[in-house]
């Protein structure tokens, strides 16, 4: 939160009403040069990079991140910081390239010719940190603790799709899908399915795997306190080790989950750097003298509705939650008009950002009459929903301005906190009517609108179940090119417009802030699903 954003909604549109308030026309474009500084430039994912001479091997780097890591647990919950510790501990099977395609990173290939029975050949000289091979015996035993009954991870239902793996040989894994998906080398880049622990050393410990994990990463862990930081080492056995990778000896990734203090902890020298997610947190480092490097940003702050509630099942409803938010007014309080309002469910800077049918606007006086119609049908004398929180980044200032719009229409909105994990099993249950979070759809597109919106889905928060709806899916999956994959992404987005399913309000912005003691950093990845993600292993500092 960047100075001086603390200003009530009420007030800032009086300002506005006055003309006090001048609104910017969106966020800067991202990957833009930072003139000020010739050594950031643009990288191969579109976001800003830093490259102060050539790379330096060894030397420690602490990091602050926003969320606590409970967990070290790959077929468990997975969001946010803890994919930034478990890549760097297990590695990932594929890597994402600039187009949006995959390519090999721990695995040699993977190939298929249909699209349903798919070829994954594994590297028989990749090892785990324990000696033992990562070979198709662990990548077959990982995915089926992923996919088991009551598994928590997010790439359960992904998982859950292949309907049958079979060990060719040793270090050959044969994939039978249930049906087409041209997208599943993408399921092996991030999160669950793509970060391999050691069986051995799993067995071994039990359920303290948890906190000691063994995997095939650039690093491994030194040391695992829950909540508060997580210490890893350089792993000298590592795939590209002859590369000079990973640069550095040592990485302390240690929560700090107010935005000012990380920016703060990086001007005193307390971090060496951290993950902010707003354009004015940038810019005040920037101003502190610091290194800022903007991400580009397919997130956004989303209202997530569950559509299976008593309540919100009913459409007027949906409509009525998304007429009543003033977007404009959010990005100005929050962002300082940095943002970008969201009028889809893509951020307006999204390549199929418009492709669908119109969103719900603000219109106060529409939201009000469909909330009476709903209270005058089904009898109720008033409507009260809670809004679900995590802790940190900028909920804290969002949903105040949330609760004070759903009142202007009608709707009393309690406000409560869970952290993240606490978070998800409601989700998995269904135990929530609104969660205000944020949730990124890449430019790749289909891959995460399947997750997020498709029956059954473990990724699908919102309990969405559109007959319609799993049928683009399906055909968008099937398809044999990317046009034809691409092309029924319009269709996909008229579904979720016309069936008002969610409620989105304003981009979320992504960036690092650097202190001096940080020469090289790469721009980050744009398949992840979470800001906090980067490549550890290319950082380099000053020793």
């Amino acid at each position: 939160m960047a100075f001086g954003r603390r200003i009530t909604y009420l007030a800032m549109m009086a300002a506005v009403a006055m003309g006090l308030v001048a609104c910017t026309g969106g966020a800067p474009s991202p990957g833009v040069t930072d003139k000020a500084n010739a050594d950031v430039t643009t990288g191969q994912f579109g976001g800003q990079q830093l490259a102060i001479g050539k790379p330096v091997e060894g030397g420690e780097l602490t990091w602050g991140i926003w969320l606590p890591i409970q967990t070290l647990e790959p077929a468990g919950v997975m969001g946010d910081s803890m994919v930034l510790a478990m890549k760097s501990i297990f590695g990932s099977l594929m890597s994402a390239t600039a187009d949006g395609g995959v390519k090999p990173n721990l695995a040699k290939s993977l190939k298929t010719q249909d699209n349903v029975v798919w070829t994954m050949a594994l590297d028989p000289d990749v090892k785990f940190t324990d000696g033992t091979p990562l070979n198709a015996a662990a990548v077959i035993t990982h995915l089926t603790n992923v996919a088991a009954e009551g598994s928590t991870s997010t790439q359960a239902g992904d998982a859950r799709k292949i309907a049958g793996m079979t060990a060719v040989d040793d270090f050959t894994v044969k994939f039978t899908l249930a049906a087409p998906n041209n997208q599943f080398g993408l399921l092996f880049t991030e999160n669950s399915m793509g970060f391999i622990p050691s069986p051995t050393a799993k067995e071994a410990a039990g359920a303290d795997f948890a906190t000691k994990p063994v995997g095939a990463g650039p690093f491994k862990v030194e040391s695992f306190t829950p909540g508060a930081k997580v210490v890893l080492v350089k792993n000298p056995d590592y795939k590209f080790a002859s590369e000079g990778l990973p640069y550095l000896d040592k990485v302390t990734l240690t929560t700090v989950q107010e935005e000012n203090s990380r920016i703060d902890g990086v001007r005193a020298g307390n971090l060496d750097g951290a993950t902010v997610a707003s354009v004015p947190a940038v810019e005040k480092a920037r101003a502190a003298g610091l290194v800022g490097l903007e991400q580009p940003a397919y997130s956004a702050f989303y209202m997530i509705l569950n559509n299976q509630n008593e309540v919100l099942s009913d459409i007027r409803v949906r409509t009525a939650l998304n007429e009543a938010i003033d977007r404009k007014a959010v990005n100005q309080v929050v962002y300082e008009g940095l943002h970008q309002p969201m009028d889809g469910i893509l951020v307006p800077s999204h390549p199929y950002a418009g492709k669908g049918a119109k969103w719900p606007s603000e219109n106060v006086k529409d939201a009000k009459k469909l909330i009476d119609e709903y209270l005058a049908d089904t009898g109720k004398s008033k409507l009260d929903l809670t809004v679900t929180i995590v802790p940190g980044g900028d909920n804290a200032q969002v949903a105040p301005l949330v609760q004070q719009m759903l009142g202007a229409i009608g709707v009393t909105v309690n406000i409560e906190t869970q952290d993240q994990t606490a978070l998800v099993g409601k989700f998995a249950g269904g135990d929530f009517d609104i969660a205000l979070i944020t949730r990124a759809f890449q430019p790749e597109t289909t891959t995460a609108l399947s997750q997020a919106f498709r029956t059954g889905s473990t990724r699908n928060w919102s309990k969405v179940s559109i007959p319609e709806l799993d049928a683009l899916f399906d055909k968008s999956a099937a398809a044999l090119s990317d046009a034809d994959r691409l092309a029924v992404v319009p269709k996909i987005l008229d579904v979720l417009a016309k069936n008002v399913v969610t409620v989105p309000i304003v981009s979320a912005g992504s960036g690092r802030v650097l202190g001096p003691k940080v020469k090289g950093f790469p721009d980050g990845d744009p398949t992840t699903r979470t800001i906090e993600v980067f490549d550890l292993s290319s950082v380099w500092v000053a020793k």
